[in-house]
């Protein structure tokens, strides 16, 4: 009744994409004060991975090392099986790591900007000609944007404060279509929007999977931990307590 249609959860299918047995990123031993001990991770190539736990357990944390944001006591960081100093989120960039913040509205959104500023953000390299943004080159990334992001705005240039919460998560997700990322991270990308754009929000995870993009998914929503994640990690006071494959994975 909100959206004007009918959403039953029915819309994405359980994956069945190929996730190749390559390495893209492993931690080993990572350690960060009391919100992360000891933490083995590896995530492959195509591959989704979820992350689930309760609020406390170290899963934003988690993200924030790999994402450079926060560093690590101590552990290693591989990418491609080459260990990397991620030491800025800059630097993860450079290594082809993305990160949808939790907290999107103060994040992952400059709010008095335009919805096209707000998408062209991390693009600027691409648009600039000759030392000046081409406006040809914004408004083309912007169209495009929208299209398939679906994002639902009647003007690019309006404030992006001015969009629903799940078509601000959209141009935050916009943000990286082009960056060639390796490896993409969506901490609690659900969080505050309607049935209609969470279904919008899969579909976005599932075809950058399908392009061979290596996803991790942090929610606290089991029901969409399991609908996504073709492997799924469980946290509990900074560990990996348990690792579901396949058909483990059950609510």
């Amino acid at each position: 009744l909100m959206i004007g249609e009918r959403k039953n959860g029915t819309d994405l299918k359980k994956r069945k994409n190929e996730v190749k047995k390559e390495k893209v990123l492993e931690l080993k031993s990572v350690n960060k004060g009391t919100v992360l001990k000891d933490i083995n991770l590896v995530l492959n190539q195509g591959e989704i991975l979820g992350i689930a736990g309760l609020v406390g357990a170290g899963r934003t944390e988690l993200a924030e090392i790999i994402y450079g944001k926060e560093k690590s006591d101590s552990g290693e960081i591989f990418i491609n099986n080459q260990k990397v100093s991620v030491k800025s989120p800059e630097a993860a960039i450079k290594k082809g790591i993305g990160l949808i913040p939790e907290d999107r509205k103060n994040l992952g959104l400059i709010q008095k900007h335009s919805v096209t500023k707000n998408a062209t953000l991390i693009q600027l390299d691409k648009i600039i000609s000759n030392a000046f943004i081409s406006r040809k080159k914004e408004k083309n990334y912007i169209n495009r944007a929208i299209e398939e992001m679906s994002i639902k705005v009647s003007d690019p240039n309006a404030k992006v404060s001015n969009l629903s919460g799940g078509n601000q998560q959209k141009v935050v997700v916009s943000k990286w279509m082009d960056m060639d990322l390796k490896v993409l991270i969506f901490d609690e990308p659900t969080k505050g929007i309607d049935v209609g754009a969470k279904e919008d929000i899969f579909k976005i995870i599932d075809d950058f999977a399908g392009k061979g993009m290596s996803i991790i998914f942090i929610s606290s929503d089991l029901e969409e931990v399991e609908r996504v994640s073709d492997r799924v990690v469980i946290m509990k006071e900074g560990k990996i307590v348990k690792e579901l494959r396949e058909d483990e994975i059950t609510i």
